[in-house]
Formats: C-alpha cells, structure tokens, sequence
C-alpha cells in the first residue's frame, strides 16, 4: 500500500531513510519552504503530523525564535460606536498581554470565588497543625539524558513529555481523587520549567479536609507538609515520570492561586523580545526563559493553559459567570471595524504613548505654587 502523497512516510521512503530516524535533517529545506506562507509554522500538516508520530526532533532554539517571530506582528483589533468614536486593541495571542488579562480575569474571578469560605484552621489553636481542604501538587519530569552529551534524544523526551502531558496529568488527577475518596475538584495549569520540561500545577479542593504542618526551610520559606506519611507515599506513587511535590494551603488562597496562574498572568514585553533577538536565551532572566518556553510548548501542542474542573467552580462562592463579559459600555454600542497588522514596535510605540496620556505629569517641586487662606 503507498504512503499518501506528501506526508513524512512517503518522503522517508523516497529517499530512502530509515523508518526510525528521529531527525528529519534531510527535509528541514521541505519544512521551511512550506512554512513560509504560515505565522506559526508548525501548524503545517505535514510537520504537525511528524511532529506528533515521533518522526520529527522540535529542538528548543527553534521553537523558542518561532514564538518570538511569531510575536514580532501585532494584530490590533479596532472598533467603532455609533458615534464614530474608535477605540484599537491588542488582540489576544497566547503570551501576550491582552491574553494575560484574559487569565487575569480567570485568577480574579477565582478569588472572588474562594472568599468567604473556611479552607483552613488551626488544630486545637495551635500555630504549627492545621486542618485544610485545599492541596498544591506539582509533579516534574525526570531527566533520563544529558542534554550537552545527547541532545537529540534530551530534546525528543521534553517533545513527548508536552506531548502526553494532558492524558498523563488526567490520570494522576483521577487517582488521587479515588484514593483522598473526593471527587476531582481542581484547577490544572501546564507550567514549564528553565529547562524546558512541564511542571504542572494542580489545586485540589478536598471534601474532606487533611491534617498538615508548618515548615520551615534553611531559606526560612515556609511551606505546609501533609503529617501523613502514608498519603504522601501513595499520591507520589501515582505519578511515574519523576518527582512529585504535595503542599497543603494554609494561608491566604488567593497567594496559591496567583502563584500557579503567575506565568499565565503575565505578557511578553518589548524588552524580552528585543533581549531575546540581542542575546538568546542567555540575555534572559530565569523567570523570562520559563515563561516564554512554557507558553512556546503550551502554543507547539495547541494545550489548554488552564482547566478548572466543574466540580471546582460548584463549590466556588462566585456571584457571577466566568464566561459574563459584563454590562455594555456607557458609552454606546461598540461593533467591529477592522484589524490591522503592525510592527510590534509601533504597536508598543503607540501603547506607551497612550500610558503617557494618561498618567498625570510628574510632581515638580520647584512649581508649587503656595496655598492662601
């Protein structure tokens, strides 16, 4: 039977290559002439499809000055009333600024959700045991290749762990559920980490609520431990790519909500962008080159950022719908104009011009003028 015409089969077996070669070296001139007419190349379906059977290495630099590219035109959405008023916008894009307030919304709504209900409190008044319904998991990747010496092999196991980590994290979330006998009430972000390999945050919202301790590290961070140990050995053997971090929440709810959601919350900057173009990823700070690889795999696998579970938002003491856009403006009914595509330092220079506008002049003492009575 032939392979169909033009896909990553049919090109090994034309030229000859071995049906387990992991890097297409020998169509990389094939994929970039096909990827010349598409913003984010990797939505081309020939390289998607090598991509997700194995057949082809998506090595981080690539994927990393793919994103940054990608980011390089703005999309501004602009709209009119019927006044003829207009407004422009930046149009969410994964990573950006309008998509962080997208998710700013979701982190606020959560917390408006959480308000008022009683997660946590002392054991007997005491200030070091607590009760809690809400745990932080965050399971990480065990690296089985050194990424100087085998590279290829290091860079295809970060490619595979983005790609299952859907199916793998629903499986750990599932089991835990069964045996903390709670139904699966949680908030799910697919977080990188500096190397590149996922990190998942889950919070779990337990019906029942799990003792857990104060504890303080030599850095004096302090974290609360679940006090039983046969719990902690069962959850830990549920996940079996790596290690696996259980804390109880037993301060403000919000301070662990906004710590999973914070790369989510935050948009690329000028700054990174141009750092980025300058010096690589050596030129960034730790928590740029984890945020820009974790929304770079988050974009390759087309993953979702963040999943609240029905069962979460049932328990959430919310007064309105996560999916409510609000009251119309006051200012007349806004419909939909044009989009316009822009250098993305126009785009920034307008929008710092825009700040300027509005931020009152700075304070000059020298021009006080004296009050009189």
């Amino acid at each position: 039977m032939s392979e169909k015409y033009g896909s990553p089969s049919w090109h090994r077996q034309k030229l000859g290559l071995p049906s387990n070669q992991l890097n297409f070296d020998n169509l990389d001139e094939f994929y970039q002439h096909r990827a010349k007419n598409r913003s984010w190349k990797y939505d081309d379906e020939v390289l998607r499809n090598a991509i997700d059977s194995g057949v082809s290495i998506v090595q981080q630099k690539d994927l990393l000055d793919t994103f940054i590219n990608w980011h390089l035109t703005e999309s501004v959405t602009k709209f009119k009333n019927e006044k003829g008023d207009m407004v422009a916008v930046q149009a969410p894009r994964r990573g950006n600024y309008s998509y962080a307030r997208k998710k700013k919304k979701v982190l606020n709504w959560i917390d408006d959700g959480l308000s008022g209900l009683k997660l946590w409190w002392s054991v007997g008044g005491r200030s070091i045991m607590f009760k809690t319904h809400f745990l932080l998991v965050t399971p990480t990747y065990k690296q089985n290749y050194n990424p100087k010496t085998e590279k290829l092999s290091w860079e295809f196991e970060c490619q595979r762990a983005w790609q299952h980590i859907t199916p793998e994290v629903s499986k750990f979330r599932s089991k835990t559920g069964r045996a903390l006998k709670t139904s699966i009430n949680s908030i799910t972000v697919k977080e990188g980490t500096e190397n590149g390999f996922p990190a998942p945050h889950l919070l779990i919202l337990l019906d029942r609520p799990i003792t857990v301790f104060k504890h303080v590290n030599r850095d004096g961070e302090v974290t609360y431990r679940v006090q039983n140990n046969a719990i902690l050995k069962t959850l830990k053997g549920f996940w079996k790519h790596g290690f696996v971090d259980i804390q109880g929440v037993a301060s403000e709810s919000k301070d662990a909500v906004g710590y999973v959601l914070k790369y989510m919350t935050k948009g690329l900057s000028q700054a990174v962008i141009e750092k980025y173009q300058q010096y690589g990823i050596s030129g960034l700070k730790k928590h740029d080159i984890t945020f820009l690889k974790t929304h770079s795999y988050q974009k390759l696998f087309n993953l979702r950022p963040v999943h609240i579970s029905s069962q979460f938002k049932a328990r959430l003491n919310s007064s309105g719908r996560l999916d409510n856009n609000g009251a119309q403006s006051q200012h007349g009914v806004w419909y939909y104009y044009n989009t316009e595509y822009m250098d993305y330092r126009d785009y920034w220079k307008i929008r710092n011009e825009s700040v300027k506008e509005v931020l009152p002049p700075p304070h000059d003492p020298s021009k006080t003028v004296p009050m009189t009575w």
